[in-house]
């Protein structure tokens, strides 16, 4: 429900930020960073994908290198410069400012291994959040936020006729609804002598 939520406000894919989403939780389970911390690292790193117009797979790419950061427990340089750099443009930086040190410092850390990932997630989400937070509002409300939603809005549809057993019905009206587009393009290219 709160990945749901979360996808019709930024207007992103449903389905992909829904499996991300899980992944996050199953990633999270155990640790200090599950519940409230999961969910704002989450919508931190969803919001910045919105204003940055990443595609489902880019957003699912960001999300799993957070995942693996949860699972490890440390944060490598690999996830964060290489896996959530490289879709999060400026990741980096935003990582360095959240940890109150410079970017070389940052890179030392790394290296050590001795940047906690229930240390830096939170920070690294506030970070993001102060970045972005407002840029998401406005993201989606995007021509392409607006086509997802459409999109989610029929895959709940699919998922609410399924439960209920009007597949069925719902099928016959999607035909019908299919002929009359068919029927209106036909008559569109007729009229217009195409």
């Amino acid at each position: 429900a709160f990945a749901a939520q979360l996808s019709n406000r930024l207007g992103l894919e449903l389905l992909g930020t829904s499996q991300a989403y899980g992944k996050l939780m199953a990633a999270a389970r155990g640790t200090t960073l599950e519940g409230k911390n999961t969910r704002d690292i989450f919508k931190a790193v969803a919001s910045a994908g919105a204003v940055m117009g990443l595609t489902a797979d880019e957003q699912s790419g960001a999300l799993l290198a957070v995942s693996q950061m949860m699972s490890k427990g440390t944060v490598s340089a690999e996830e964060l410069r290489g896996q959530l750099g490289e879709r999060l443009p400026g990741a980096f930086k935003i990582a360095a400012q959240a940890m109150g040190v410079t970017e070389a410092e940052l890179g030392k850390m790394l290296e050590s291994g001795t940047l906690m990932a229930e240390q830096f997630l939170p920070k690294f989400a506030a970070e993001l959040h102060k970045t972005y937070g407002q840029a998401a509002v406005e993201a989606g409300n995007s021509g392409q936020a607006s086509f997802n939603k459409l999109a989610n809005s029929w895959d709940q549809l699919k998922l609410a006729l399924a439960d209920t057993g009007a597949w069925s019905v719902a099928l016959s009206f999607v035909g019908n609804l299919t002929a009359g587009i068919n029927k209106l393009s036909a008559a569109t290219r007729e009229a217009a002598g195409t």
